[in-house]
């Protein structure tokens, strides 16, 4: 009997972790260097930096054309105003300018995790469209829409730039 429960269950093993070891796996994908570009950004009315804290979702919105940034709870309510400098606004509108989104592309028969990430930020256009950058429905990356090539990675360092000095702006 003790046989047939250690041979059960190393069979168990083998077959529970026969994807491990598969070499043609690759690691996951950045969205934006295998994707394709889709669409053109276009005119946007804000983008919106998603911050979660706690159940609570607030977030960040900026407008990008005057470059008022508002922290707006999940109610709807604006709790914090700051602005960006003259140069902080040019350098977005530079980046946005002519920028194209990308589409993960991955491939039907990847075997992936059942791992969602949120995304860092959601554009929303001029008609209310939203687009959420950087969020992932698996740990492939599969879903994944990002602002493509050097601007996307650019754009991500001035969301950054912006996380960092927020506490430092003003709207003077």
């Amino acid at each position: 009997m003790k046989k047939i429960v250690g041979i059960v269950g190393v069979l168990c093993l083998i077959l529970g972790f026969q994807n491990c070891s598969q070499s043609s796996l690759s690691s996951e994908p950045e969205a934006g260097a295998s994707g394709t570009p889709s669409t053109k950004v276009g005119d946007l009315e804000s983008v919106s930096l998603v911050e979660l804290t706690s159940n609570e979702a607030s977030q960040w919105i900026l407008d990008v054309e005057s470059g008022e940034l508002r922290y707006t709870s999940a109610q709807g309510q604006v709790s914090a105003r700051r602005c960006l400098s003259d140069d902080d606004k040019a350098e977005l509108k530079a980046l946005l300018e002519g920028a194209s989104i990308c589409k993960s592309e991955v491939p039907a028969d990847a075997i992936c995790t059942m791992q969602y990430s949120p995304g860092y930020a959601i554009l929303v256009s001029d008609s209310a469209e939203r687009t959420a950058l950087g969020e992932k429905l698996d740990g492939c990356g599969r879903g994944a829409i990002e602002i493509c090539g050097v601007k996307g990675t650019a754009f991500k360092a001035f969301l950054s730039h912006l996380s960092k000095d927020i506490n430092s702006m003003s709207c003077d």
